[in-house]
């Protein structure tokens, strides 16, 4: 039985000693399609094998709905979640796309994401031949963070000092 599912995941999050809760929705499948399952887990590797949510352990089966709300999963952990179709013959579709819903920090909010710092462009060198070819990086970090420099790989002679950020 081939079936295809789309998920559309809606995130409510709830920040009591409760646990999140989480909306998921999809599009239906064919016509003989009598039911849907709904698989979780804390981790993106299959099998979603997950417990912990106040209506059971994957797989939980809620009949024939588009929209399952899912209950009482811990605020401290990243949940992945898939759904499957079933027939009347109980055959079961293989895992729609996963989805996310991340974790709830202490405040009830999404944590932050820690930005990438972003290096400043070090535009066209150019030497004559038989010169040193010397020049200074820098970077700066959106969240603020501390940066610290290294390289690797650098071709044979070359040399980077990490207190100055220069390569020689």
């Amino acid at each position: 039985m081939k079936i295809v599912l789309l998920l559309l995941v809606t995130v409510f999050f709830s920040a009591n000693a409760w646990g999140k809760t989480v909306t998921l929705s999809w599009d239906a499948s064919p016509s003989t399609v009598v039911g849907y399952k709904i698989y979780y887990d804390t981790s993106s590797s299959t099998p979603l094998d997950g417990s912990g949510a106040t209506e059971g352990s994957a797989p939980i089966d809620v009949g024939n709905v588009l929209t399952y709300v899912i209950h009482g999963l811990p605020d401290d952990a990243n949940h992945y979640f898939a759904v499957s179709a079933y027939d009347s013959s109980n055959n079961e579709s293989s895992y729609s796309n996963t989805v996310f819903s991340p974790l709830i920090d202490g405040g009830g909010g999404i944590p932050p994401v820690n930005n990438p710092p972003v290096l400043t462009p070090i535009g066209t060198q150019t030497v004559n031949e038989g010169q040193q070819l010397t020049f200074t990086i820098t970077a700066t970090d959106p969240d603020s963070d501390a940066l610290s420099y290294s390289a690797s790989d650098l071709p044979e002679g070359a040399t980077f000092n990490s207190t100055t950020r220069s390569f020689v």
